[in-house]
């Protein structure tokens, strides 16, 4: 499923104006994935997104405050939700030298069914680079194919991602419910039809349909 977190909007001016819109309507999609006390496993690259997603669910994040540096994750940060909805939801780092034993964790929760509902966040390819400056190297910042290639690699790892996490989706015994989240939509948007049709068509979708 394809999230489009408020449709409409061109800039991050206008996501700041309707904060509050966007926040009730994330509530709303946790009072769908959290039917009693279940837990919610939040996946995804590294600089993508799942942090601010997780302070945005519970209410904890500022939107009117400066912007802050991006800060690695380093193991499982936990998030309760803001208002009366009971659960929890669950970001590992995704940095892949991060990832073990972290989403390990995780994936041994979802074969066992105590997690059942999956959110995947992605970007465009639009990952934070503060803390990967080889990566930002190995393309040359100075060639003018330079974001055409760095957000491709962005989406590659976006691939990559979710390929982890499709054999364990797989064995999940019972009903699992599974989002995808596309954010910093204020980056793409004026590509927003070639996002939607990548992410339904393209070969994200082409591993979805291997659930």
């Amino acid at each position: 499923m394809f999230v489009e977190a408020a449709e409409g909007l061109a800039a991050a001016a206008s996501v700041y104006g309707e904060r509050h819109v966007i926040l009730a309507a994330f509530r709303k999609i946790g009072i769908y994935l959290i039917r009693g006390n279940t837990n919610v496993a939040v996946f995804g690259p590294g600089g993508t997104g799942k942090s601010t997603l997780g302070l945005f669910m519970n209410g904890n994040l500022e939107s009117d405050s400066p912007a802050k540096s991006y800060q690695e994750t380093i193991s499982n940060a936990e998030f309760r939700l803001d208002g009366d909805i009971p659960g929890k939801v669950i970001v590992p780092p995704g940095q892949d030298r991060r990832r073990p034993g972290n989403w390990d964790e995780l994936f041994s929760q979802i074969t066992s069914g105590d997690i059942t509902r999956v959110i995947h966040i992605v970007s465009w390819g639009h990952h934070s680079t503060m803390l990967e400056r080889s990566r930002l190297d190995s393309f040359g910042t100075t060639s003018p194919a330079f974001e055409t290639a760095y957000l491709e690699d962005g989406r590659n790892r976006e691939i990559e991602s979710l390929r982890q996490i499709v054999p364990h989706l797989k064995s999940a015994p019972g009903r699992l419910h599974m989002l995808t989240v596309v954010l910093k939509q204020d980056l793409w948007w004026n590509d927003r039809l070639t996002v939607r049709d990548y992410y339904e068509s393209g070969s994200y979708a082409d591993l979805l349909q291997e659930i």
